[in-house]
């Protein structure tokens, strides 16, 4: 029971977090299409309301859009340009690039580079990763690994 709450202050912890940072009803919209994956959707909205948007959250929106509709060159460039600018991203949003990016050179054929973007994840997250599954699960979330 412990656990469960735990799990559920963390996750109500994050949502917080995010209306905190952003009080952009139009970004909250395309945040939303994109955790729902619904990405007609976000594609429509962005085109819409690119002009009332920052550069860098047009940018971070159309990195999704294109890697969903096969334009893996584009989101790529996108996600670099982001990466390697301060554009005051959480980590969250910058977790999401690094995985997006991860996905662009696999669509394409980059398997090294696809291996790269996962090293980098992994090491950049690995602590809260095994943080968030011990708060969750326990000593038992040891039990997921692979054994050699």
């Amino acid at each position: 029971m412990r656990i469960h709450l735990f799990c559920l202050f963390l996750g109500l912890a994050s949502l917080t977090t995010r209306a905190a940072v952003n009080n952009d009803p139009i970004v909250d919209r395309l945040q939303a299409y994109l955790d729902q994956k619904d990405y007609f959707r976000l594609k429509m909205v962005l085109a819409e309301e690119a002009p009332h948007l920052p550069d860098h959250t047009r940018t971070y929106f159309q990195a999704f859009v294109d890697n969903a509709f096969a334009d893996n060159v584009s989101s790529m460039k996108a996600v670099k340009t982001l990466l390697q600018t301060d554009t005051g991203l959480t980590e969250k949003q910058q977790y999401a690039l690094w995985s997006l990016q991860e996905d662009n050179y696999y669509k394409i054929g980059e398997y090294r580079l696809a291996r790269e973007s996962c090293d980098t994840i992994l090491h950049r997250y690995a602590d809260g990763m095994i943080w968030l599954m011990t708060g969750c699960y326990g000593e038992h979330w040891k039990t997921f690994l692979p054994r050699n």
